[in-house]
């Protein structure tokens, strides 16, 4: 059960409003560090001691540290309530592991307060790391404090467990994370049930093409305003990746299927945050036809294997659903490791990809603008275009010289 209670760091459901300050069960006393003051208690219920102090001293310091590193801002100080401007951070009993808190602290800006349940097991880093996740939180307040509870879960998860060096209580405790995730494509982004496995998300963000923590400072700092998150996320996509959001959503369920028992060495990266788990997506094997329909809303995705060839040939696949799907073709070796991505007809929208003898293929079927809702056929090898089965996807010159091959054959016909 331990890993389940590690990750269970949160801001609460109904965070906007005021709770007002925490009272401690026995005498408060305080203890003052660089922008934070630790209020806790000796006494009652709520007692705590100074390995306990310790600890939350070092998750607020180190992460503080590593996240300026990153390009994060440090939380705006507050409105004084705690006794001082710092950030208050409060040890008392809970139902969680800890919480943090907004402060409206005027100009519609907003500080924050902590709360930490003083019973956080002293095992490994748990009491630093659950210090450091809230901590994350009171810096996504700077941006805003009214979005999906998911997007705080998915960053303050990420930096949670990202940082948490070779600990293998956290490590049990990330892969309960990526088993949550990765079993279960046909769950929406953004699930409820498990906000915190949308880790995967700021972990994505922060690697595809390249690693890179700042995109993530991006991403936040297209979230602040007004915009629907989907909306503020799409011109974030464009500024990271030069993709629409429904390509890069794509690209991430490319991701997760050669995520972890599945890892090719050219997807997720192994630091930070490696995957410990044993687990992969469920898939189903291809067939000449298949239908595709998911009961969650956009933001989904579906998976199938295609069988080795035992000859050289072209495959074409042809995915058409509902607005928003999109679809991805690649070969695999026997390792399963990725080979060639296909192309994309730009007149009918079929995946084509050559395959030699013994190459096998994965499918990859995404939906982000409706319940995805699709049908998946194998298109007759007659229909391939000429000269374009072998350029993978956005492959400069060759997909140049695909798109010119195409041009040249409907001209001709």
């Amino acid at each position: 059960m331990l890993p389940l209670v590690v990750v269970i760091a949160t801001v609460p459901p109904l965070f906007r409003s005021s709770l007002g300050r925490p009272v401690l069960s026995g005498p408060e006393l305080t203890q003052d560090l660089d922008g934070f003051r630790i209020h806790y208690t000796a006494e009652g219920p709520d007692a705590v001691d100074e390995s306990y102090l310790s600890e939350v001293q070092r998750g607020l310091v180190e992460g503080q540290a590593i996240f300026e590193e990153e390009g994060w801002p440090r939380p705006l100080p507050d409105n004084g309530e705690g006794g001082n401007d710092a950030i208050d951070v409060y040890i008392l009993e809970l139902d969680a592991n800890g919480y943090a808190n907004p402060v409206d602290v005027g100009n519609n800006d907003s500080s924050c307060y902590i709360r930490l349940d003083p019973k956080l097991p002293p095992l490994g880093g748990v009491i630093a790391s659950v210090a450091r996740h809230e901590l994350h939180h009171c810096i996504q307040f700077r941006y805003r404090t009214n979005l999906p509870s998911w997007l705080y879960e998915s960053g303050a998860t990420y930096e949670q467990y990202s940082h948490a060096g070779d600990d293998p209580v956290l490590e049990a405790a990330a892969a309960t994370l990526w088993a949550s995730r990765l079993s279960e494509p046909e769950r929406r982004l953004g699930n409820d049930q498990s906000p915190y496995a949308t880790f995967l998300w700021s972990k994505f963000w922060a690697e595809y093409t390249g690693y890179d923590p700042e995109r993530l400072v991006g991403l936040w700092e297209a979230l602040q305003g007004d915009d629907h998150w989907a909306n503020a996320m799409e011109e974030a996509a464009q500024d990271a990746f030069g993709e629409s959001l429904d390509e890069v959503f794509l690209q991430y369920a490319v991701h997760n299927r050669f995520a972890c028992a599945n890892d090719d060495g050219q997807h997720y990266l192994d630091e930070p945050l490696p995957c410990v788990a044993d687990v992969s997506v469920p898939t189903r094997m291809f067939e000449d036809t298949v239908r595709i329909e998911h009961d969650e809303r956009r933001f989904t995705a579906a998976y199938f294997d295609i069988s080795a060839s035992e000859t050289e040939n072209s495959l074409g696949i042809h995915c058409a659903g509902v607005p928003g799907t999109r679809s991805a073709l690649v070969t695999v070796n026997e390792d399963g490791e990725r080979l060639v991505t296909a192309t994309e007809d730009p007149w009918t929208g079929t995946l084509w990809v050559r395959r030699g003898p013994g190459e096998g293929a994965r499918l990859i079927v995404a939906g982000t603008e409706a319940k995805l809702d699709a049908t998946c056929v194998e298109v007759p090898k007659a229909s391939a275009p000429r000269g374009c089965s072998t350029a993978p996807r956005g492959t400069g010159i060759l997909a140049l010289a695909c798109l010119l091959t195409a041009l040249r054959s409907r001209r001709a016909s």
